[in-house]
């Protein structure tokens, strides 16, 4: 996975260790907060302060701590397999501390010196994870092996998320109460680049899409074979991680094509140079045809119905030209993204009115119009009358620019008699 993404239950990385915390020694218990609950505690044979752990707050824990030494994110983890590779698998107490998901569990119920003991506490109810007998180190246990890939064949790829206002946590409840197997859920982020005060700051922002993670192959199947996944009401697009991991490469081996075409500039007698005039290809399953447009409505009332129907990710099905006039039935329209049209379709087919959107203008009730996307000779047709109108603007502000060219310091205007 090339994007920014946010792993469930998390993939922040820990600080740089310092030495102040290398030398941290165990300590005395105090008396544990009221939160907690417990009243008593025991010093345990190590030195180290002992703690007990509420039913509800351990299930918590040790769910977070097999996350980090489990199939779905040690494959991808970099930090966690380097650290592991200093010393047999074995990964300090104290270093786990350091990933704010764990430690935001602790704060609040204990006190900071007694976060290590309430870790081994906790993880006496764990198969997959070993502490060592002094207490300090833990580690995935050698009875279940690492696994070497990312389990693609295990990975459902799902989009079409509000990309406001969802949580992990929310993710992980709604997947794991509906579906059997799920292991973990991966949002995909990515850093926006804005400005705040004169200077560059980038904000981390959801994708609107996440990698769901089974156990198996064939629980990530039985997902994919359902004909209607929702999220709060919502459509969602689903397809295997691998078959989407496929499009991007075929997505990115064409632009980088593309930028190869244009670089070269080979002179064309039938047109102009390459690099220079010609247009890019434009990409594919990017043309939707509305029928029945109601009378007197403009461009930009269909625009906004369908920004309205697509309000959850407008950005994903967003309108880069309208072929249409007043007065006319039908209208089609060019999305600006590479098959933004077939998974449109796909949405619209799973609505509460199948295959129909409501065309209209402003608070007025709106008209159901009939929704296809264009394909073959009628696609082929479209496709070509847009390059050619776009080949014509080009051309024709090339002689607006070149017009006046030539008339420099020097050079007087010769009269003609």
């Amino acid at each position: 996975m090339s994007d920014t993404d946010k792993t469930a239950p998390t993939e922040e990385k820990p600080q740089e260790e310092t030495k102040e915390t290398k030398e941290t020694k165990p300590v005395e218990a105090e008396e544990p907060k009221p939160e907690n609950g417990k009243d008593n505690q025991e010093e345990a044979g190590n030195g180290a302060v002992s703690v007990e752990v509420e039913e509800k707050l351990k299930t918590k824990i040790v769910e977070q701590l097999e996350y980090y030494f489990g199939d779905v994110n040690l494959p991808r983890d970099t930090f966690m397999k380097g650290e592991m590779a200093k010393n047999d698998g074995w990964i300090e107490v104290t270093t786990m501390l350091k990933f704010n998901r764990l430690k935001s569990l602790l704060d609040g119920v204990f006190e900071e010196k007694q976060h290590v003991a309430a870790i081994l506490d906790c993880l006496q109810s764990s198969d997959l994870i070993e502490v060592d007998p002094a207490g300090k180190k833990l580690r995935r246990s050698l009875e279940f092996p690492a696994p070497e890939s990312r389990a693609e064949d295990k990975t459902v790829y799902l989009k079409n998320f509000p990309k406001t206002e969802t949580t992990l946590d929310e993710l992980l409840e709604h997947f794991k109460s509906n579906y059997e197997g799920v292991q973990g859920v991966i949002m995909r982020n990515f850093n926006r680049k804005t400005f705040e005060k004169g200077e560059i700051v980038f904000k981390r922002e959801f994708k609107g899409s996440i990698f769901v993670v089974f156990k198996t192959k064939e629980q990530a199947e039985s997902l994919l074979s359902q004909e209607s996944v929702k999220y709060k009401g919502v459509e969602l697009l689903k397809m295997m991680q691998k078959e989407y991991s496929a499009q991007k490469l075929a997505k990115f081996q064409a632009r980088a094509e593309a930028r190869k075409k244009k670089s070269e500039k080979v002179d064309d007698d039938d047109g102009p140079a390459e690099g220079e005039n010609a247009l890019p290809e434009l990409p594919a399953n990017i043309f939707v045809k509305i029928l029945g447009i109601p009378e007197g409505l403009s461009r930009e009332d269909i625009k906004s119905s369908w920004a309205d129907f697509f309000s959850n990710n407008k950005e994903e099905y967003q309108i880069a030209f309208i072929d249409f006039n007043r007065g006319e039935k039908d209208a089609v329209l060019r999305l600006d993204r590479e098959n933004a049209a077939t998974e449109a379709i796909e949405l619209i087919s799973k609505s509460e009115n199948p295959g129909k959107i409501g065309i209209g203008t402003g608070n007025a009730e709106k008209q159901l119009c009939e929704v296809k996307q264009l394909e073959g000779k009628e696609e082929e047709d479209h496709r070509a009358q847009v390059s050619k109108q776009q080949q014509m603007r080009l051309t024709q502000r090339k002689r607006n620019a070149n017009r006046g060219r030539g008339r420099g310091r020097g050079h007087k205007r010769q009269r003609r008699y």
